[in-house]
């Protein structure tokens, strides 16, 4: 990704005070649309149609969260479908490839990165992964203005 991607990426996310699982959903989907080209896997990602409000901090990790979870499904997973759910509140990014250990994944930062994202914003983040593919569920909280 280049510099200028990641900023208008981030400039997304806090121009307004607040940002929707909905706005969410519409900013993945744009991601997932211009990734796809090319690619021989397919990715769908569906929203439930219940949003709740995220600040714009949570709204970032959030997408960037998904953004990790699809390149390291692409880049390890050998899968063929990668689907993405935003429901309530919840994200979950799941891949059909053949999964990995979680005690011995690589020396990377990529995991270690959406974990530290997840608890900067008091999200929960849980992976689970076995030879049928990789899970990954993201619970929100609830941004609530004061």
């Amino acid at each position: 990704r280049s510099a200028g991607q990641m900023m208008r990426e981030t400039i997304w996310s806090i121009k307004n005070e607040q940002i929707t699982t909905e706005d969410l959903f519409l900013k993945a989907s744009e991601y997932c649309e211009k990734i796809k080209i090319g690619l021989s896997q397919e990715i769908q990602i569906t929203f439930s149609n219940q949003s709740i409000q995220l600040s714009p901090s949570q709204a970032l990790s959030s997408f960037r969260i998904i953004q990790e979870s699809i390149q390291n499904a692409i880049k390890h997973a050998a899968c063929s479908n990668i689907n993405i759910a935003i429901y309530n509140n919840t994200i979950s990014i799941k891949d059909n490839g053949h999964g990995f250990s979680l005690d011995e994944h690589s020396s990377g930062n990529g995991i270690s990165n959406m974990q530290e994202r997840a608890r900067e914003n008091d999200m929960e983040l849980r992976i689970t992964s076995d030879t049928n593919g990789t899970e990954i569920t993201l619970y929100l909280s609830e941004s609530v203005n004061d």
